[in-house]
């Protein structure tokens, strides 16, 4: 005779199949328990038998048939590997954003030195004793870096910047004052109005 579960009917579905069932009794639901609980793998129902201390391991067998166990510790066994995967998406998603949160820090820290670099670089412009060309040209790479960066961070394309930029023919880029601009070779002595 099938002991019933106390205080559930035997219309009542359980929420998962691995929950105990209606006509399930309580040893046939702890040997089940005690199986599920076993490695995947290593499960094994004559151990469960033994580590329960039943003298015969056709209980085990007999409830392993009528409440299906294979079926129930597979769904167990499917469910457990989806949580593990969504949680191991969900920590990649996680370190992602961390990483472009920090990314980001970074980027408005080199923004903020570009800025005051970029400053300086216009008061040497006012003074063509203090200005190099070279600082310009650094100057420009660091602010393509700098953009890279920024696109990269926002998950936006880099490759066209910087192909236009690569285009460019060095007498095409004008250096802006506060006096007007003028084509870039004629900063720093190297036009041919020096």
């Amino acid at each position: 005779m099938v002991k019933k579960q106390s205080g559930i009917g035997s219309g009542i579905k359980p929420k998962n199949v691995w929950d105990r069932l209606p006509a399930e009794s309580d040893k046939a639901f702890h040997a089940f328990s005690t199986y599920l609980q076993m490695p995947v793998g290593a499960r094994n129902k004559s151990e469960v038998a033994t580590m329960l201390g039943y003298q015969s391991f056709s209980s085990v067998m007999r409830w392993s048939s009528d409440f299906n166990w294979d079926a129930r510790v597979g769904a167990y066994d499917s469910h457990m590997q989806a949580l593990a995967l969504e949680t191991q998406a969900q920590s990649r998603t996680e370190a992602a954003e961390n990483a472009t949160m920090q990314l980001l820090m970074e980027i408005d820290q080199a923004a903020k030195l570009m800025t005051r670099a970029h400053r300086i670089l216009l008061n040497r412009m006012e003074n063509p004793d203090e200005f190099k060309m070279h600082e310009l040209k650094t100057f420009v790479d660091s602010m393509r870096n700098l953009d890279d960066l920024r696109r990269r961070a926002l998950g936006m394309p880099t490759v066209f910047t910087r192909q236009v930029a690569d285009q460019l023919e060095p007498e095409t880029l004008f250096v802006i004052t506060q006096q007007g601009s003028r084509p870039a070779g004629e900063v720093d002595g190297y036009g041919e109005d020096q």
